[in-house]
């Protein structure tokens, strides 16, 4: 019994220490499989480098020749603007026919002013009626009777290119369509959207 008992108390340390050992073993295994692991990925980030630096370099190549596209278009627009510029040609002021009945609230003859258009737009036309909305009463009238929008008298000789809408002007840049074409801009100044046909008269004063 003794022996016996002796002989199983050998083979139960022999049995522990076996598996230490194949513990001890597996943590090697695993220290090691974690350590290639991180070798690995460090020869991989090394080597990678130099494409990532690559890859940005190419990045900042790309924005900068973008940034001088625009630079160099934004340069090419002003000197076309400028060119335009000195070709200007301004509206010319034309009175409405004195034997017409179309009058300005004030009695004075209406106005328009035309551009002559050039090149392939010289047989095109725009006509454009100013707004400037209506007069209800006597008063009101008599008010815009002494402003632009009720009297053609301070009307200039000439509309410069600034004078009018984008979609008149003469520059390419900013009205590409019609930019060429003869102009024809119809000041305002009857109180009544070009529909009116009524004669009033009016005596004494006016409280304004």
């Amino acid at each position: 019994m003794v022996k016996s008992y002796k002989r199983n108390t050998m083979m139960q340390s022999h049995y522990s220490i076996l598996l230490s050992n194949v513990k001890i073993t597996s943590t090697c295994y695993v220290s090691l499989t974690v350590l290639l692991l991180l070798i690995i990925i460090s020869i991989i980030i090394y080597h990678a480098k130099p494409n990532i630096t690559a890859i940005m370099l190419a990045s900042t190549s790309k924005q900068m020749t973008l940034h001088l596209d625009i630079l160099h278009s934004r340069k090419q627009l002003t000197s076309n603007l400028n060119v335009l510029h000195h070709s200007n040609q301004p509206a010319l002021k034309r009175f409405v026919s004195t034997s017409s009945e179309a009058k300005c609230i004030d009695g004075s003859t209406p106005v328009y002013y035309i551009r002559k258009g050039r090149d392939e737009g010289a047989n095109k036309w725009v006509v454009h009626f100013e707004g400037g909305g209506w007069c209800y009463d006597l008063q009101a009238c008599y008010l815009r009777s002494k402003t632009g929008l009720g009297s053609s008298s301070g009307y200039p000789d000439i509309m410069g290119n600034n004078e009018l809408p984008l979609y008149l002007s003469e520059y390419s840049s900013v009205n590409p369509l019609m930019y060429n074409w003869n102009v024809v801009y119809v000041k305002y100044c009857d109180g009544a959207s070009y529909a009116g046909n009524t004669v009033a008269y009016h005596e004494g004063t006016l409280n304004v």
